[in-house]
């Protein structure tokens, strides 16, 4: 999983292989508020698979959306040319955004810290 917000490229690697079959891969993102610092884990088949901490988490997929099983506007890192198509089959995609604790303190930290980095972009 590569993780790519304005360029600060993160490359989280499973500890697991992937067993044959159908299986299912789990992305979670966890932080204390948008443009904050946050944590990205993986699962498969419900069992932790590794993860890494991200500079800058970001929740939204930019103007034209997210892709799945290729990127169909520009790569997602300059280490492979587009469309860079997936040659296997997802048999579906869930997207569960959960909201922040926008009362806690961590919260109005991390907002006011993701200002600032936003600011220099």
């Amino acid at each position: 999983f590569l993780y790519n917000s304005f360029g600060s490229e993160t490359d989280i690697v499973s500890e697991s292989e992937l067993p044959p079959g159908r299986c299912t891969v789990s992305v979670s993102m966890q932080g204390d508020a948008p443009g904050a610092p946050g944590r990205v884990s993986l699962a498969i088949d419900g069992a932790d698979a590794g993860g890494d901490e991200v500079p800058i988490l970001s929740r939204g997929y930019g103007a034209r959306g997210g892709d799945v099983g290729s990127d169909r506007y520009s790569p997602v890192t300059k280490a492979y040319e587009a469309p860079f198509a997936f040659e296997g089959k997802i048999h579906s995609v869930e997207i569960e955004i959960a909201p922040f604790d926008k009362t806690s303190a961590a919260y109005a930290e991390a907002r006011a810290k993701s200002r600032a980095v936003y600011a220099t972009q």
